[in-house]
């Protein structure tokens, strides 16, 4: 990447950013590239779980954000199986494990 340096006379000089410049813009940005690339829409609606209040009126979500769900009445948390699931690269939900169990 080249960065014009301002003019003090009739030459233009150019000098290189530095790497670690550059990797830290683009670590900063990127989840904002990836959101306006796309990410995924509404995550799906569970038979045995709901979707946290805090995530029910949004309609997308970046590639890798995470939503999290609490057990429907009759079922209870299956434990060691996290209640989230995740936006992927390929713009879908991660498969729905069982987090959720019937009573």
């Amino acid at each position: 990447l080249w960065e014009l340096e301002p003019p003090s006379s009739s030459v233009c000089r150019y000098t290189v950013v530095p790497r670690w410049e550059l990797w830290t813009l683009i670590s900063l940005f990127l989840p904002v590239f990836s959101f306006l690339i796309g990410g995924c829409g509404t995550p799906p609606n569970l038979t045995f779980a709901q979707l946290s209040k805090e995530y029910k009126n949004l309609t997308e979500f970046a590639v890798g954000a995470t939503v999290r769900y609490s057990c429907q009445l009759g079922y209870m948390r299956n434990p060691g199986i996290p209640p989230t699931l995740t936006c992927l690269k390929n713009h879908t939900w991660s498969e729905a494990l069982a987090f959720c169990k019937s009573e």
